[in-house]
């Protein structure tokens, strides 16, 4: 199971073809996407109507959709936080060190679809994440069928549908984007398409800062390829191995343009200086932010902590269970969440960077054969959804 490869090696147009068919999974995506829209936007209102929220927060408060705009309702709840700064980008462009924290793919996305729509912004980029979404899972489920079989492709999107998070998935943020070009990646790498792969690869980079992490399973996949063309007796590299490069000349290039443009200095991590208070040692990480929870200030940093306790224990768990492209996915996130702060909760966001991580919810999925255990998933992480989207509404900082 750890060589994903195989000897498939079809060239990317009839990768192409076979990945964007008709996929039998499609019938129970679209399922849990209009379960998923229908129930939550009825949660919404419900919310909104009974327990409105008594303060706001977030930057470009003034982007939000007017209560008296049609479809209110069903659309402006979803509006908060970093909703309104991809509506900002989309709208007024890059101007700031600050805006340069958002990769350009989705604003961009959204300004294309704002211009087809006639202006509707938050429109355009609900839309862009529904259809990621179906996108998204479709993939998945063809992805992990292929890698272990078509009942724990079933449960995983089941459970990642269930996250507590999952809510961003159908909000305007990059979740839904960029699970569906990381799966597409996997894919592509599954078969060899190299060429598919990279493209891809570029996408997720250019979706949010975390996507240079799709490096790693690239890597890992190009060593595992040349050494099974060495043992078949084929030169070990082809040129089309190169296309691998292609999310770090992406990566180059968006950070040359914050250099030129907006004068950000220091790379990433400089552009999430006004986010963050640094950096830190992963103990006093994991120190500070059981402080925050002790103090009843943050609880939602029970949800990030759990996530990251969830994503380190799951990794010993995947071995020689998982392939291992997706251990190095899950790896190479961990240091990423353990060594820096952000100033009002310490892994903020922590649990909504975790759900994109789809190894979890395979390897969850595969202990879900259990009946037992798959019930207690179900039972208790739809409550946890649905409670962590009514603090969202009410613009409390879910991530």
């Amino acid at each position: 199971m750890h060589g994903t490869g195989g000897t498939e090696r079809p060239n990317a147009v009839v990768w192409w073809r076979r990945a964007f068919t008709f996929d039998r999974a499609l019938p129970q995506t679209l399922g849990i996407m209009v379960g998923l829209r229908l129930g939550l936007g009825v949660v919404a209102a419900l919310t909104l109507a009974l327990i409105p929220p008594t303060s706001v927060g977030g930057d470009w408060l003034q982007l939000r959709l007017p209560d008296s705009a049609p479809l209110s309702l069903l659309l402006a709840p979803w509006e908060r936080w970093d909703a309104l700064w991809y509506h900002h980008l989309a709208l007024d462009g890059y101007h700031t060190a600050s805006d340069a924290a958002f990769f350009p793919l989705y604003p961009t996305l959204i300004r294309g679809g704002a211009a087809l729509l006639g202006g509707g912004y938050l429109l355009s980029g609900l839309l862009i994440s529904t259809v990621a979404y179906v996108v998204a899972l479709v993939l998945l489920h063809r992805l992990v069928r292929a890698d272990v079989d078509e009942g724990v492709a079933d449960r995983t999107l089941l459970y990642i549908a269930l996250a507590p998070t999952a809510f961003f998935f159908l909000a305007p943020y990059t979740e839904a984007l960029f699970l569906a070009l990381s799966v597409a990646t996997f894919l592509a790498l599954r078969r060899r398409a190299w060429v598919a792969a990279g493209a891809f690869g570029a996408f997720v980079v250019l979706t949010r800062p975390t996507g240079v992490l799709i490096v790693a399973p690239m890597l890992v996949a190009l060593v595992l390829d040349l050494r099974d063309r060495r043992r078949n007796g084929s030169r070990a590299f082809a040129w089309r191995h190169l296309a691998a490069l292609l999310p770090l000349i992406a990566l180059a290039g968006w950070l040359a343009y914050t250099t030129a443009v907006l004068h950000v200095q220091g790379g990433p991590a400089a552009a999430y200086t006004p986010w963050t208070n640094g950096y830190a040692a992963p103990w006093k990480v994991l120190a500070d932010s059981w402080q925050a929870i002790a103090s009843g200030a943050h609880h939602e940093e029970w949800f990030n902590l759990a996530a990251v306790v969830l994503l380190v224990a799951s990794i010993p768990l995947m071995w020689r269970r998982l392939p291992w492209e997706y251990i190095a996915y899950a790896v190479v996130l961990v240091p990423v969440l353990l060594t820096r702060e952000v100033y009002f909760s310490p892994l903020a966001s922590a649990a909504r960077y975790v759900v994109v991580v789809f190894p979890v919810f395979v390897l969850l999925a595969m202990a879900g054969r259990r009946r037992w255990l798959h019930r207690a998933l179900v039972t208790f992480s739809a409550p946890l959804m649905v409670f962590l989207f009514i603090y969202y509404v009410r613009y409390g900082f879910a991530g």
